[in-house]
């Protein structure tokens, strides 16, 4: 595989100010009126940055085969804003670094990626060591129009939980349910033109490259595979680099006491798809069915709503593609006589997401003063719409989080709790921040449960990361 090699330099700005030698008065005033010199170039700058270093260590609860595998990472964050006028450099860049690479010796972490990785944006992923490019782009700002050109992400959408329109940036499943919402789709070198106007918004993106969204390695925490088949699954992640474009047509538009947004797409699905190539069978072990992930194109339409009633906030997220391909269903009992390779199936393709927001005049807690106080509660539902394909394995999902911050919002709690009703499945974790005068600290706990599916069927999808009970802290640094 070829590897590119990424080469990033921060620009350290100098201002620099000169003072004015002092004359007596007499010169003073013969002397004519002196006019400020060009500041220059650099004293315009506005520059906006912030520096983090942190430790992160994740360890799994339970000893299984099954189980999340423990992880030690040093993480250094550089985020920066610099605007001259009508211009402005943004970036946002994470190196991690594995406990491997610092100690030179073995360890029982899991790696970052199972081999070297270069994506379209610049991020480098390797067995030790991570660069990635979360945000690094140039724009140019009118009072009618906007120019952003470079790694963007758009995470599109009003939902809190899942959001179907954000279909534009290849999800980043590594690290499984864990990570914030941004950390979990991987940016996109794009350009995004703008037109502005009062209360409304116009936008056009191409992206003119595409990759298949990053999977777990077979070595990675969250590789879980189905263990209720009578044969083994394979899945041979997609690599490569296409230089094929997608596009997209977004309008949003402020209405009175909310926000709607429309989207047209067209280009890579960037959902999870897989075709079954071949079925093998090697030295009498029970059969292999071996799965090839594809990043084919899709048409999508989408609609996005919010409305503010009081304290409450209305939400709905729609999605409709009207040529998502499926993965026929077969008789998995039978699977030695199904003819492969299988034929993904044509058809259409609804998600959507309803919810709201509640913020609740909570003000204590068991003697214990509270700031601001959120519940959210959405329900998210994936469905194809045709016969004889397999639906969706995530749908059908409630999702409730609470959030709120105590002693001035220096003290932070969070809850999550998701439930799929059709299948008897569940997941929940709790997190704990505190902003102190130098470290800031986050200790996160999830869980997960879910019903054991019959002999070849499909069950709760929660039910793979049954035994992944894991704490995760992290203490930080800012520079």
């Amino acid at each position: 595989m070829r590897q590119r090699c990424v080469l990033l330099a921060l620009v350290f700005l100098m201002v620099a100010r000169a003072a004015n030698a002092e004359g007596d008065d007499a010169s003073k005033s013969d002397a004519p009126p002196k006019v400020d010199e060009d500041p220059g170039f650099f004293a315009s700058l506005t520059v906006q940055h912030q520096a983090t270093l942190s430790l992160l260590a994740i360890q799994g609860l339970k000893n299984t085969s099954h189980g999340f595998k423990p992880s030690r990472e040093l993480r250094l964050t550089d985020k920066a804003k610099i605007i001259s006028g009508r211009n402005s450099v943004v970036w946002n860049l994470r190196l991690e670094v594995s406990r491997s690479l610092l100690t030179k010796g073995p360890s029982s972490d899991e790696p970052i990626a199972d081999q070297h990785i270069s994506l379209p944006n610049g991020s480098v992923l390797d067995k030790n060591y991570a660069l990635i490019v979360q945000e690094a782009y140039v724009q140019h700002l009118r009072e009618h129009w906007m120019l952003q050109v470079g790694s963007q992400m758009f995470a599109w959408g009003s939902a809190d939980s899942i959001n179907p329109m954000s279909v534009f940036n290849p999800q980043d499943l590594r690290s499984g349910f864990l990570g914030d919402k941004e950390t979990k789709i991987a940016p996109i070198p794009a350009v995004r033109l703008a037109l502005l106007s009062d209360g409304q918004t116009l936008n056009f993106i191409y992206a003119p490259w595409r990759r298949a969204s990053l999977l777990p390695g077979p070595t990675q925490n969250w590789y879980l595979a189905p263990d209720n088949l009578s044969f083994n699954v394979q899945l041979t992640p997609k690599k490569s680099v296409e230089d094929q474009g997608s596009y997209a047509i977004k309008y949003d538009r402020s209405i009175a006491e909310g926000d709607l947004s429309f989207l047209y797409y067209e280009g890579a699905d960037y959902d999870i798809e897989t075709v079954p190539k071949e079925l093998l069978v090697i030295n009498n072990q029970p059969l292999t069915v071996n799965l090839v992930q594809v990043v084919p194109d899709k048409t999508s339409y989408g609609a996005s709503y919010s409305q503010t009633f009081g304290k409450w906030v209305l939400k709905a997220e729609t999605l409709y593609t009207s040529n998502k391909l499926a993965i026929p269903d077969v008789d998995r009992n039978r699977i030695q006589d199904v003819r492969f390779p299988l034929e993904l199936q044509k058809t259409s393709y609804l998600q959507a997401t309803l919810g709201f927001n509640y913020f609740a005049p909570i003000t204590q807690f068991f003697g214990l003063p509270l700031g601001d106080t959120v519940l959210t509660a959405e329900y998210y539902k994936a469905h194809y719409n045709k016969k004889g394909v397999i639906q969706p394995s995530l749908s059908d999902l409630i999702i409730t989080n609470l959030r709120t911050t105590a002693m001035e919002d220096r003290l932070e709690l969070g809850l999550t709790y998701g439930l799929s009703p059709t299948d008897q499945g569940r997941t929940w974790s709790g997190k704990l921040s505190f902003n102190g005068d130098t470290f800031r600290h986050n200790l996160i706990y999830a869980g997960f449960d879910g019903r054991q599916p019959a002999a070849n069927k499909t069950g709760s999808i929660f039910y793979y990361w049954r035994n992944n009970d894991l704490v995760s802290y992290e203490i930080a640094y800012p520079l």
